[in-house]
């Protein structure tokens, strides 16, 4: 994949997992669609993208911060600012 093509890519994996996964699914794979998201985040142009994408990340900043994983939380919650 040539680097300019990444970030679409990346948004397209992030598109297809929501779009085919049922809710107890997106959960369980959640740190995979947020980290797709947040790689391809520089094209979320639309600002209800962009609301969408830091909802996902305080999801998966509060569940690393339940499983203990501080840093991640850490990590998740500064991209959803």
């Amino acid at each position: 994949i040539e680097e300019a093509q990444l970030s679409h890519t990346h948004l397209n994996i992030a598109s297809e997992l929501l779009a085919h996964l049922p809710e107890d699914q997106i959960e369980q794979r959640l740190f995979d669609i947020v980290n797709h998201m947040n790689l391809g985040s520089s094209l979320l142009t639309e600002r209800q993208d962009q609301i969408n994408l830091m909802e996902f990340n305080l999801r998966a900043g509060r569940k690393a911060k339940s499983s203990n994983a501080y840093r991640s939380a850490l990590q998740y919650y500064n991209r959803a600012l």
